[in-house]
């Protein structure tokens, strides 16, 4: 144990020694694979600077704390750059090879030595990598579900066609995620505007499973308790037989062929009427 702690502490002093050279190697190396594009001279300084001192204190304290910390920094700025996960990947490999390259350069001529070195050098280094592979896929992950989620905002707008009445267009495949977001985005919005009437309008649903009819009626449901009453419409035949087929109770659902018919009886119901000028 002794040994161990003394050859880590021969090995930190050796990379803070080193830290120049070291870092110019590994600099020189991401340029010659072409991972560096588009970072000016100070970037590339500030960048290796961080990454290679945050490295260095990982082997010196045993912990990898500063790295969970740079690495989710670094993949937040990456992705936000563009980079891609080879660009992140071959950069912190690149590293870990310059890194391993030094080493042999000061302990090759003792093969036990360098051996021992190695057990020590490893595991950190492979720690660090995975650290910041993991920070970046999950940063692309966050990202990935923040585009969906504002794809799904967009794919089911809530439109308000008439005073305190609301219009729900939707078009495409409708699946649970997507018609839960409709039941939440529609409450929210009828609270907001106090609508008595919304108009579900599946002209543009090619198809319903029992899931997705089981929702809508439960829009309809949570719609008619906060006191508005809701009209779906253009029901195609596909879907009606479906329904049909599935046997969904659809006794309490009001329905009317057409967008236009559900606002007329949406003006019923207001008691509204248009007139010619």
């Amino acid at each position: 144990m002794a040994e161990v702690t003394e050859l880590t502490t021969e090995l930190v002093s050796y990379f803070k020694g080193q830290r120049q050279a070291i870092r110019k190697q590994w600099v020189q190396a991401m340029q010659d694979k072409g991972l560096l594009g588009g970072l000016s001279a100070e970037e590339l300084d500030s960048e290796s600077a961080k990454i290679y001192d945050t490295c260095v204190e990982c082997f010196e304290s045993g912990k990898f704390d500063s790295a969970q910390t740079y690495a989710k920094a670094m993949a937040e700025q990456a992705v936000l750059a563009g980079m891609t996960s080879e660009q992140i990947v071959m950069g912190m490999l690149t590293l870990r090879d310059v890194y391993a390259r030094a080493i042999f350069e000061s302990y090759g001529k003792d093969p036990e030595k360098w051996a021992k070195v190695l057990d020590i050098y490893e595991p950190v280094a492979n720690t660090i990598l995975g650290i910041v592979s993991e920070a970046f896929v999950k940063e692309r992950e966050r990202i990935i579900k923040q585009q969906q989620k504002a794809l799904l905002e967009l794919s089911t707008p809530v439109v308000r066609v008439w005073d305190k009445v609301l219009s729900v267009p939707l078009i495409g495949v409708l699946d649970s995620a997507r018609t839960q977001l409709v039941m939440e985005t529609l409450l929210q919005k009828i609270v907001d505007t106090q609508s008595r009437v919304v108009i579900l309008d599946i002209s543009g649903i090619p198809d319903v499973d029992t899931l997705v009819a089981n929702h809508l009626i439960r829009t309809v449901t949570a719609s008619k308790l906060l006191g508005t009453e809701c009209i779906i419409t253009g029901v195609s035949a596909q879907v009606a037989r479906t329904l049909v087929h599935l046997g969904v109770d659809l006794s309490g659902i009001t329905t009317r062929p057409s967008l236009s018919d559900g606002i007329a009886m949406a003006f019923d119901i207001l008691n509204l009427k248009v007139v010619p000028r």
